[in-house]
Formats: structure tokens, sequence, C-alpha cells
């Protein structure tokens, strides 16, 4: 199968979900974003990684993902300031945040999120297994 059909067959979609899931995941560590990537790409999703929200605007064209993951070493201003920027990019995707169990400022990132039009998964503490992982991200998993 040449790379042209095989690129176009990750765009089929039945309905509105697309057969191959999108992420892109934003955390300041290479290894953070490493084993992110390499965690949800077993789950079936397509990786792209991002240190931040400056990066954000900078991005190649293409689709835009299904899904953002914000790692902890974003920080809360860093955080809200990326669910700001998707928010002004009319982002119709979900946002999944990582951090430590029961923390504040997970909990006021998701009304953020939630308040400005963002779709929030409930965020996943740290540390994860992958069935936690596989749990949280499960709805944008094709059947």
């Amino acid at each position: 199968m040449n790379s042209i059909v095989a690129e176009l067959l990750h765009f089929v979609s039945f309905g509105q979900r697309k057969l191959t899931p999108r992420v892109c995941i934003i955390d300041a560590k290479p290894h953070i974003r490493k084993f992110l990537a390499e965690s949800v790409e077993e789950l079936g999703f397509i990786t792209r990684e991002c240190t931040g929200i400056a990066e954000l605007s900078t991005l190649p064209a293409g689709p835009t993902p299904d899904l953002f993951v914000l790692g902890p070493s974003a920080g809360e201003i860093e955080a809200a300031a990326t669910l700001q920027a998707l928010a002004a990019r009319a982002f119709d995707g979900k946002v999944l945040l990582l951090g430590p169990p029961d923390s504040v400022s997970m909990t006021a990132l998701v009304e953020v999120g939630e308040r400005i039009g963002i779709a929030m998964l409930p965020p996943l503490a740290t540390p994860f297994d992958s069935a936690s992982l596989r749990n949280s991200v499960d709805v944008l998993l094709p059947n």
C-alpha cells in the first residue's frame, strides 16, 4: 500500500468518529512526552508532541488532534493559557489533564476549561497505569 493511500485511510470516518484518533501531548519535559506518546500509541493513537503553548502556533498544517493531553510539568498558568488558546481556535476535541490526585489546581483547570467551552475529560491522576489511561481515553478509541 503506498503512503498516500495509507495516509488517506487515517482520515476515513464513520459518522463523527475517525478510525485513528490523534493526540497532541503538551509537556515541557521530553521524557514525559515520550512516555505519554508511547503509552497512547499502544492504544492506537497517532501522536504529536509539543513543549508548550508557544509551539502550538508553529505546528505544521494537518488534521486537528482529537485530544490534547496536558502533562504535569506544564504548570497551572501554562495549562490555563493553553485552554484559552484552544478555545480561541474553537477546538472541538477533548482535553485530558494529568497531575496529582485531588489537586485543587486540577479541579480549577477543569472548571476553567468547561466554562470556556472545552470538553474536558476527567483528570488522570499521576502516577497512573495502562488501564487507567485506557479508561480515560476510551471515549476516543474506535469500537
